[in-house]
This record gives C-alpha cells, structure tokens and sequence, in this order.
C-alpha cells in the first residue's frame, strides 16, 4: 500500500514538475519589461498611433471638418458677411454713398440748369460811377448819357429830354433778382402817363425788358415792352415822387412776381411770366434823370 501510494503520487511530482519547467519556460516572455513594452508599443501603441493615432489623424480630419465648419463659417462670413458687406454693405455703402453724389450731381445740375441761379442775397453787379466812367454799360441811343459830377460825387445822367426811349443797361442772365439806385428826376418833357423815368429788370435787349416807371403825377407803374410793344401790368400806385429830389427806388422780379419800392416802401406788386431772364438798366422815355449807386443781389 505505501509503495503503491508512493507511485501514485509519482506521477503528481512529475506533473508538478512538468508544471514547472513550462512556467520557468513561459515566464520569461511575460516578465520581460522591455519586451511588453515592445508589444504594448506595437500592438496598443501602434493601433493607438495607427488606429487611435490613426483616428486622431482623422480627429485630425474632423478638425479639418471642423476646419471646413470654420470653412462654412467663412463661407457664411465671406459669403454672407462678403456678400453682406460687399453685397449689401458695399453696394449700400458705395451704392448709397453713390446715390448721394449723384443726387449732388443732380442737383448741382438743377442748380445751373434748372435756374434757381446765386444764392439769395448774392451781389450780381455794382456800380457807384466813381471810376468817371460807364464802361460796363450799352445804351440804346448814343450821345445822351454820361458820367458827371454832382458835388464831388459821380452819377450817372441822362440830360436829354426827347419822345424816345432812353434806356441804358448791363447784359445778364438774371432771373430773379432785385434792383436798386438812387433817382433823380431833373424833368419831363410831357404830362402823360408814357412819360416816364424808369429801373428796368430782365432786359434782353432795348425791345424787351420790365420796369418800374415813375410817372409825372408821381405814380409808380410796372410795365412790359415785348417785341417793341408796352404793356402796364394793373395800374399805377401813388409814391408822392417829385422832381429834383433824390429817391431810393427798387425793383424785384421773383418768378412771375414784380414789386416796386420807393424809399424802403412797397409801392406796387404785379404778377407776369412773359420775361424769364435778362440784364439790368436805366432810363426812360420823354424824360432826364440822374442814377448813382446801383446795385442788383440774386432773389
């Protein structure tokens, strides 16, 4: 019994002993640090570098989506903030901007075509006589003005006392405009209402022009002359004006609106649109009379 028990556990020893030598045979290639690593490296590190890593790089490549997400961003911001801003920003900016300038263009046009002329208040021409001479000055007949003196002071004269109209003026373009000077009346040759000392405004030539007309009994009229032909535009006003004295008397023509002054004082306003623009003058018909300081501002 014990030489049987003993060989049967031979066999265990020997099966411990194979158990052994396979452990001390296997043991080495797990113990070995160096080598693990190695395998850790090639195995999860290469998956981790190829697969993880590998991911990463498609990490990468969602960072590149998300870089094409920023692309869309900047698709958005350049095509929509680019469109917006170059679109609506710059068009609106540059369109607008645009706009304004041509709308200054525009009415810089109107302002030269359109004829709404100087500005209020605008001096258009100026003469106090006291160069000695009227050198800016037409007349429509020759020999019957001129420059003189009265007192140490130049005026402007106008001696001859004749049935003809004596008209003296300077060219413009003016539309509206007011025009003033000091008269004189030093006779007229006739009591009738044709006898007159006149301020003319809108003159195209001596055959067209309006006028602010002082009559002999001291009445103030505006009249036309188109094509040669006189016309009184509702009647006369009395202004009191007599001969010898100085007066301060203006004309203003607006639009289709006339209006006469005498010493600061609105004498007679008329309405009329059959003269649009012309020069200034002086004057008048069976009459002499005497100007200084004349001057005509843009309306």
């Amino acid at each position: 019994m014990q030489r049987s028990t003993k060989c049967a556990r031979l066999p265990l020893v020997l099966l411990a002993l194979w158990g052994c030598a396979v452990a001390e045979t296997e043991e080495p290639e797990a113990a070995d640090p160096a080598h693990a690593a190695g395998r850790s490296s090639a195995s999860s590190g290469g998956k981790a570098g190829a697969g993880t890593g590998g991911t990463a790089p498609a990490g990468s490549g969602k960072g590149g989506t998300s870089a094409a997400h920023a692309g869309a961003a900047g698709s958005e911001d350049t095509g929509n903030g680019g469109s917006s801003g170059s679109g609506a920003g710059g068009k609106a900016q540059a369109g607008s901007g645009g706009v304004t300038s041509g709308a200054a263009g525009a009415s810089a046009g109107a302002s030269g075509s359109g004829g709404s002329g100087p500005a209020p208040g605008t001096v258009l021409f100026m003469d106090d006589f006291e160069t000695g001479d009227a050198a800016a000055w037409q007349v429509s007949t020759t020999g019957d003005w001129e420059v003189a003196l009265d007192g140490a002071n130049h005026i402007y004269r106008q001696p001859t006392t004749t049935d003809v109209l004596h008209i003296s003026w300077v060219s413009g373009t003016w539309k509206n405009v007011a025009l003033q000077a000091k008269v004189r009346i030093l006779a007229f040759g006739g009591a009738n209402d044709t006898d007159i000392v006149c301020l003319y405004v809108r003159v195209a030539d001596d055959r067209n022009h309006y006028s602010a007309a002082v009559r002999p009994n001291g009445r103030v009229a505006i009249r036309k002359r188109v094509d040669g032909s006189n016309t009184t535009i509702g009647s006369s006003q009395d202004a009191g004006m007599v001969v010898g004295t100085w007066y301060t008397v203006k004309l203003e023509v607006a639009g289709s609106t006339l209006k006469a002054y005498v010493d600061g004082d609105l004498i007679n306003t008329q309405s009329d649109a059959a003269l649009s623009a012309g020069g200034i003058g002086l004057g008048g018909d069976n009459s002499s009379a005497e100007f200084d300081d004349v001057i005509a501002t843009a309306l």
